[in-house]
């Protein structure tokens, strides 16, 4: 028998948003402390269009591998498309500061109207 996470991925390969959340969740219910399956839940939520389960599921994946800088990037994207652009900000700015070389979260930020200047600024409680 596939495992649940296996027939997640081919449900989101097959562009099967809802069965892959139903899947991504049902393998989370075996292994709820697995922080790629919280974040792949979180990818499909969002296409979905189930932002706030997106961001929860993206929260709960920083909960078990806080220094993830790709994480608070998704987390940044699903906050940008709540049109939370501060706290977006911030999430983008933590990935910064986890990986500087980072060029999405500062591209993210300059879209958001940041310059180099303020994208280091004070990184607001994105987790």
């Amino acid at each position: 028998m596939r495992s649940g996470f296996a027939k997640a991925d081919e449900a989101r390969y097959a562009g099967r948003w809802q069965l892959a959340a139903y899947h991504y969740r049902r393998a989370l219910d075996e292994e709820p402390r697995a922080p790629a399956i919280w974040v792949q839940y979180g990818h499909v939520l969002k296409l979905c269009g189930e932002l706030a389960a997106a961001e929860a599921a993206y929260r709960e994946s920083l909960q078990f591998d806080p220094d993830n800088a790709d994480t608070y990037v998704q987390l940044g994207h699903v906050l940008t498309l709540q049109k939370r652009p501060g706290e977006a900000a911030d999430a983008y700015r933590h990935a910064l500061a986890l990986d500087p070389a980072l060029d999405e979260a500062a591209a993210e930020l300059r879209a958001l109207g940041m310059t180099e200047a303020n994208m280091a600024g004070r990184v607001g409680d994105a987790a």
